[in-house]
């Protein structure tokens, strides 16, 4: 479930929510495209600032593909 709590302004850097955005996450949610194509980017990244990064066409595919999963969600369908 989300808790959205209270709206902010664009001009607040700070977190104004008490509690967390999410209370659970349904485990189906877990399984749908977005999330596995999402997950499957995290490990291309260097967490090092200024550390050079070379992307493998593998690394590449994943990141198509996860462009293409959200592009097919309804939010994304009015971009």
């Amino acid at each position: 479930a989300i808790n959205v709590q209270r709206f902010t302004k664009v001009y607040i850097k700070e977190d104004q929510a008490d509690d967390p955005l999410f209370s659970r996450v349904s485990g189906s949610a877990l399984q749908g495209k977005t999330f596995k194509t999402f997950i499957a980017l995290l490990d291309n990244y260097k967490a090092q600032v200024g550390a050079a990064e070379v992307i493998t066409s593998h690394e590449r595919k994943e990141i198509w593909d996860f462009i293409a999963a959200i592009m097919a969600t309804g939010p994304m369908q009015y971009c």
